[in-house]
């Protein structure tokens, strides 16, 4: 009678270690990557966000890694289409609030207004009268305003200058055609409920007249 236990017992634990060793070999085997990319695929950026903000550490640097991790989902939260070419934001900027409506300062300055400064953190959209813009968005359409400025005038004058820009069909956005090579700052800020930070989505765009 005891044997029989026995072995009903190993076998209630045998396979009680069964499920547990199939858990974790699925866990760890079955989902491609390193630790590291498997965090960063399953979490969402809400936690990003929150492992941000349970940091404490008076060191920037200890902050970079996850804020890397944070633009990249961001950038996979909202782009833009240029005649179906994806293109993501230059930057993503973030904050607790924002400063006059439009900057979001946080661990680092909100440099919208002097990105063209810095040509190597972001590649121009080339837009002409016959390119379509277009943006692909995670968030609710309703809650997306995009804006755009000069940023020569936005040297001077801050936000004040900058416009609402209209969105048309298929969520098209209708910018009104420039006619120089100039570049525009182009930007719009969300902050969906349950987020814990304010996102500022940066691009910049190269307005080409009509070679005809």
């Amino acid at each position: 009678m005891l044997t029989a236990k026995k072995i009903i017992v190993t076998g209630i634990v045998s396979c009680i270690c069964v499920m547990i060793i199939g858990l974790l070999f699925y866990n760890n085997v079955f989902q491609i990557g390193t630790k590291d990319e498997i965090h960063q695929i399953d979490l969402s950026l809400v936690d990003l966000e929150k492992e941000f903000i349970a940091i404490d550490s008076p060191i920037s640097s200890d902050y970079e890694p996850i804020l890397k991790k944070m633009n990249r989902k961001a950038k996979e939260m909202l782009y833009l289409t240029s005649d179906q070419k994806v293109e993501q934001a230059a930057i993503v900027f973030f904050g607790y609030d924002l400063e006059d409506n439009y900057s979001c300062q946080f661990l680092y300055a909100d440099d919208t207004i002097h990105i063209t400064e810095f040509p190597e953190v972001y590649t121009p959209i080339v837009i002409t009268k016959e390119t379509l813009v277009r943006f692909v968005s995670k968030y609710k359409e309703q809650d997306l305003k995009f804006y755009i400025g000069d940023p020569r005038e936005m040297h001077e004058t801050g936000y004040s200058t900058v416009k609402p820009v209209s969105i048309g069909a298929n969520n098209q956005l209708l910018f009104e055609q420039e006619q120089t090579s100039q570049q525009m700052i182009l930007f719009t800020i969300v902050k969906a409920p349950g987020d814990l930070l304010y996102k500022k989505y940066v691009w910049v765009l190269k307005f080409v007249a009509d070679s005809n």
